[in-house]
């Protein structure tokens, strides 16, 4: 899987999910920024950067692994599942990418996270409504099949690494991305 998300924070990860780190995209990251946070390859409408290095945020995954996640995730105010017009913006944008030739054979998994204010029951519903929220918001631009898209809430349990359970970041949905196994996208 691969994950995506706000004030964008890009979660590359090394071998598993719990071991992801994470780095900064922009939330108003360009289609190509995108695509490589999914692929990290070039393609011929985005050729690989000509600069020295990589472009802050983005570390290369460990060659075989298709497990690997990568991606970003979208951050949202205390308790609220309500899309920002900034995080609407940026959506359109990775609609477009998840649209293109370029991930077509992936599915997306949208999983939503809590801070740890609140009850761990009304934290886990919170957490499936943004991240529902989200897929909502992709199948209303009608770009991607929603069929490719699948929520989870996880609620409180999965705080990010070096941040206290009540942090402000640990708001957030994370957009997985994984190969299709065949064409399905279910599982």
């Amino acid at each position: 899987m691969r994950k995506i998300g706000f004030t964008a924070a890009l979660v590359l990860s090394g071998l598993t999910p719990a071991m992801a780190e994470v780095g900064e995209l922009s939330v108003s990251a360009d289609y190509c920024t995108i695509l490589r946070a999914f692929t990290d390859a070039a393609s011929p409408e985005c050729p690989a950067p000509t600069f020295a290095g990589r472009p802050r945020g983005l570390q290369a995954a460990p060659p075989g692994l298709p497990e690997v996640e990568r991606g970003y995730f979208v951050r949202f105010a205390f308790d609220s599942a309500d899309l920002t017009p900034a995080f609407q913006d940026h959506l359109k944008s990775l609609s477009t990418v998840f649209a293109s030739g370029a991930l077509q054979d992936l599915c997306f998994k949208l999983v939503g996270h809590t801070d740890t204010r609140g009850a761990p029951s009304y934290n886990m519903a919170l957490s499936h409504e943004r991240a529902k929220s989200v897929r909502l918001f992709l199948a209303a631009l009608g770009q991607v099949d929603i069929g490719r898209v699948q929520v989870e809430g996880r609620g409180e349990t999965e705080p990010l690494t070096g941040r206290a359970g009540d942090d402000a970041y640990n708001r957030r949905v994370e957009i997985l991305a994984r190969p299709a196994e065949g064409a399905v996208c279910n599982s």
